[in-house]
């Protein structure tokens, strides 16, 4: 073989070996992708999807959380309101029963 025609055919090697790598990189980019945004087929929205969805959890949970600390809140001034009148109750109770034993 002359030298021209090795190095066509390395050349012609090469293109070869990149075409091949190139396809391979596509395919690679394509799987990276649909695991990205989703598939057309599949609908699934990939993990683009999956954040929207785990952020619009995290704000319904947070108003939740919200809504149970201030019923939580209510609940604990409810309990020292009733707290406070029972032992208002409690204590004329008892005055009202020294005072009848003293007199």
């Amino acid at each position: 073989m002359s030298n021209e025609s090795q190095q066509v055919q390395v050349t012609q090697e090469d293109i070869r070996i990149i075409k091949h790598d190139v396809s391979k990189l596509s395919t690679t980019l394509e799987k990276v992708h649909t695991a990205i945004v989703g598939s057309e087929l599949g609908k699934d929205g990939g993990l683009v999807q999956r954040v929207v969805e785990v952020e619009i959890e995290a704000i319904s949970l947070s108003e939740r959380i919200k809504i149970i600390e201030n019923e939580k809140i209510k609940s604990d001034v409810y309990k020292k309101i009733t707290f406070f009148l029972a032992g208002g109750v409690v204590s004329a109770l008892i005055v009202a029963i020294i005072r009848h034993f003293l007199n």
